[in-house]
């Protein structure tokens, strides 16, 4: 089966946003043609509440029933969908000609009647597939799959130190109606220590409602199932109105070469500003299509930042959810300059870290520009050949830099799992090392038996191998941290390690050089 036999249809509002792809499954006798399928999508307030949403909706013709429906149909649905979809001309992401990006995070499923009993079964034996489902008057009958062990939905080869969780062990985000809030169905999918939020049962059928398409969206679009590893880490996340209209973060801009980039900066949970002057500020920088309103949760730096209270963070948001340095140079320096001039932070202390794009970023404007940063992190960034396809650069290292005078301490995390683009960072030590007074050649080992315990406060240290990269006096300056079984995603004792690094760090006003303030 392809996407040209399902009824498929896509929001006029979408963008550049990531777009989320909602999976129906229609009851019994409106399943079977193309036509029932498309009356039951409209029918239901589907389409209207995609519409509204800014979503896409894929429903499925199954002309023999769900019964009959191929195993693996939605993974394949989905591998089709991610080139599908596109958006209304100049919306999209620059470089993607309008496709839409169909993020495997944003994953939604909603079944009614026989269409969420194979919703039901299809959650039970692939829990990590979606973020979340919606589940009508269906329930499970094939609970053999529980005990197999989960398909690792995002690394399709995970390392031998992988133990897949049995399909019963994968937190899975559903709300359950009528007939699906069975006693039997809520134990087998919901009792999974799932995010709080995450999980809800109405035994009542309140699927006849008005506006429940629209409830429903609104539901599934606050689940996210960030990739953090085989599996995913399923979170309850907030919308992008709840971002801009919340208590959580202060929102500003800063206006570069007539372009207007947002900024929203979190404090430390329950620091008024007063308290937090003089804190070290930490730049986190969006990857490509992922704006800051998503970012925000995926790789700690707000939760960290809650419990050491030891630095505020700043969430930069470029036009188009890209960072090119030919339209977006001196950007970072211009959020940076306005949230330490608003808010009283520390000048000297100001570090920039960003995400796939982001890191590409960062590693530009902090060799372009060391005088602005005391120092640097960037998580998966690609390699060269990727920066120019993708139009966001012609270099990752500003020329000269190696041979500069100019200090910038630099830690580097990739990803086991990623793509080959994204894990060969060898060649950027050529680059980092001689400013930093390293040799190459001498290298400290840190892991989880010698380094990242828990004890320290790391949750999956073991998962962490840095190659750390000493200046004449012992100061650790250069790192580049491997993440096993990690695909292109993040995980929270990432952002541990960069800020372990960069904390020892200041730069005084106007210096190439920096001052260590710990070893």
């Amino acid at each position: 089966m392809s996407l040209s036999e399902c009824f498929t249809y896509i929001s006029a509002k979408a963008g550049a946003d990531p777009v989320r792809l909602v999976f129906l499954c229609a009851p019994a006798g409106s399943c079977e043609t193309l036509e029932a399928t498309t009356e039951f999508a409209r029918a239901s307030g589907w389409v209207r509440a995609v519409e509204d949403g800014g979503a896409a909706l894929v429903a499925p013709v199954v002309p023999g029933g769900w019964a009959a429906a191929p195993k693996g149909l939605l993974h394949s649905l989905y591998g089709e969908a991610r080139g599908y979809f596109r958006v209304a001309e100049g919306r999209g992401i620059p470089g993607k000609n309008d496709v839409a990006w169909v993020w495997e995070v944003l994953l939604g499923l909603v079944g009614y009647g026989e269409g969420a009993c194979f919703a039901a079964d299809y959650v039970a034996a692939h829990p990590s597939f979606c973020a979340a489902s919606v589940l009508v008057g269906g329930q499970m009958s094939d609970f053999s799959v529980l005990n197999e062990p989960s398909d690792h939905w995002f690394v399709a080869e995970p390392s031998e130190f992988y133990a897949a969780p049995a399909n019963k062990d994968v937190p899975v985000a559903v709300w359950f109606i009528g007939e699906a809030a069975d006693e039997a169905t809520v134990a087998a999918l919901a009792r999974r220590g799932a995010p709080e939020g995450c999980v809800r049962v109405d035994a009542d059928d309140v699927s006849a409602e008005e506006g429940f398409a629209a409830r429903a969206l609104d539901y599934l679009s606050h689940a996210i199932r960030w990739k953090s590893g085989p599996d995913g880490r399923l979170a309850w996340h907030h919308t992008a109105a709840e971002f801009d209209v919340g208590n959580t973060y202060h929102h500003r801009s800063v206006t570069l070469r007539g372009i207007e980039y947002p900024y929203a900066l979190h404090l430390p949970c329950g620091m008024s500003t007063d308290d937090a002057r003089d804190l070290p500020l930490v730049l986190s920088i969006h990857g490509r299509g992922e704006p800051a309103w998503i970012f925000s949760d995926k790789n700690g730096w707000e939760r960290l930042a809650d419990e050491t209270r030891g630095f505020a963070v700043a969430l930069p948001d470029s036009p188009g959810n890209i960072w090119m340095d030919s339209r977006d140079a001196g950007v970072a320096a211009a959020v940076a300059a306005d949230a330490v001039g608003t808010f009283g932070l520390d000048a000297s202390r100001v570090y920039i870290t960003g995400f796939s794009n982001g890191a590409v970023y960062t590693a530009q404007q902090a060799t372009a520009h060391p005088e602005n940063f005391a120092a640097a992190s960037s998580w998966n960034g690609p390699g060269l050949e990727a920066v120019a396809a993708g139009g966001m650069g012609d270099h990752v290292f500003a020329e000269g830099f190696a041979r500069s005078a100019a200090e910038m301490p630099f830690w580097i995390c990739f990803g086991s799992a990623d793509g080959p683009q994204c894990r060969d960072h060898e060649g950027d030590l050529a680059h980092v090392l001689a400013p930093n007074g390293c040799c190459g050649d001498d290298a400290v080992v840190w892991d989880g038996d010698n380094h990242y315990l828990k004890e320290f406060g790391y949750a999956e240290g073991d998962r962490l191998t840095s190659r750390v990269f000493m200046d004449a006096e012992g100061c650790p300056r250069v790192g580049i941290t491997e993440v096993r079984d990690l695909p292109h995603g993040a995980i929270a004792d990432e952002a541990r390690a960069a800020w372990e690094f960069m904390k020892r760090f200041r730069r005084p006003e106007g210096s190439c050089k920096v001052e260590v303030l710990e070893s």
